[in-house]
């Protein structure tokens, strides 16, 4: 038995568009798994199995605690909202959402660490996880950048996250469609038993952060009904924040490429001066016109900086409409992601008459 879900369009594969898609960056670093029977078969203009389109949640990234700071707190976002692009653009997933923390019922779930970004290298340790639990991706992926990267104003570190996301659809190719459809069911049970831990709460065991089926409920389970009510209220608030991220994603994007382009500007300006200085004497003119420049340079540099740490993530209130009434959320994403939880909870609460 296959738990009832949201329905989903079928999506078509376009493989052909999806391997230019991954060709585009550098090549993956995992040991690529064995395709599934399902994804070997599927082919251009041939549709993914219902099973197939996962829900994605990626979370805001975060800094080590020896850099955090509101600049990488900026970039936590920022590289977050382009993982998230990437997913939705490959046409390989279901919804693919941003939000604050991973909701329940969650089918797989993005989190990433900056363990290191300057403007000639990047390193985030990415960790993906499903429903069950099981771990589809933990590891450290590293790109190097220079002028060239940085040509015509685009991310120079794009071919990092076409990595990432390639990582993640080979994991999801290599799977069984009876092991999808399990994530599918594990998920729909930790929502159940989120929302109605008396009636649900055994239905699962979790053992060592792995979650297993311990049994189902009956076909037509009024109470189990109602959770995809609950289900669709969900994806209605993550629908609804999402403007919010891509407001400031492309706020930021194109000062924060000028922020890190002018660091690497000002690093090899230092670099020519030093040489200059010591080969010659501290009165050579040359030496003296490169200081200058990387005098104005570095003036320039804070400037940018300063508007960075002014990219502040803000969220506009959420309207939202739920049994016939608008309601109104306001406050921090956390607050506002607090309030709807509640509303939630009050809902499915009457709703089931407990």
């Amino acid at each position: 038995m296959t738990l009832r879900r949201l329905n989903r369009a079928a999506i078509p594969v376009a493989a052909a568009a999806l391997s230019a898609f991954l060709l585009a960056g550098p090549s993956i670093s995992l040991s690529q798994p064995q395709l599934a029977p399902w994804a070997l078969a599927a082919g251009p203009g041939s549709e993914l199995p219902t099973e197939a389109l996962l829900s994605v949640e990626v979370l805001p990234f975060t800094a080590m605690p020896s850099s955090a700071s509101e600049v990488r707190d900026a970039e936590g976002r920022y590289q977050a909202y382009l993982l998230r692009q990437l997913l939705e653009e490959s046409t390989q997933w279901g919804p693919v959402r941003m939000l604050a923390d991973a909701s329940a019922g969650a089918e797989l779930v993005v989190r990433g660490e900056i363990q290191r970004a300057t403007p000639q290298q990047l390193a985030l340790a990415i960790q993906a996880t499903d429903a069950t639990g099981k771990v589809w991706l933990d590891q450290v992926y590293q790109q190097t950048a220079d002028a060239e990267n940085y040509a015509g104003g685009q991310e120079p570190f794009l071919g990092l996250f076409r990595r990432v996301a390639g990582d993640l659809t080979a994991v999801r190719n290599s799977l069984s469609l009876g092991a999808l459809s399990n994530i599918l069911t594990v998920a729909t049970l930790r929502r159940a038993g989120t929302f109605a831990p008396d009636a649900f709460g055994n239905y699962l065991t979790e053992t060592e952060g792995i979650y297993q089926v311990n049994r189902l409920p009956a076909e037509g389970d009024p109470l189990f009904a109602q959770l995809d009510r609950i289900a669709e209220a969900q994806a209605l608030f993550a629908d609804a924040v999402d403007p919010n991220f891509e407001r400031f994603f492309k706020d930021i994007q194109p000062t924060y490429i000028l922020w890190r382009k002018t660091l690497l500007e000002s690093d090899a300006l230092m670099s020519t001066y030093r040489e200059k200085s010591a080969r010659k004497s501290s009165r050579d003119k040359s030496a003296r016109a490169i200081y200058r420049e990387l005098r104005e340079l570095k003036l320039y540099q804070q400037t940018v900086r300063e508007t960075m740490e002014s990219f502040v993530f803000r969220m506009e209130p959420t309207k939202l409409e739920t049994q016939g009434q608008v309601v109104e959320l306001g406050g921090t994403l956390a607050e506002q992601t607090a309030q709807w939880q509640d509303i939630l909870n009050r809902m499915f609460a009457a709703e089931v008459g407990l």
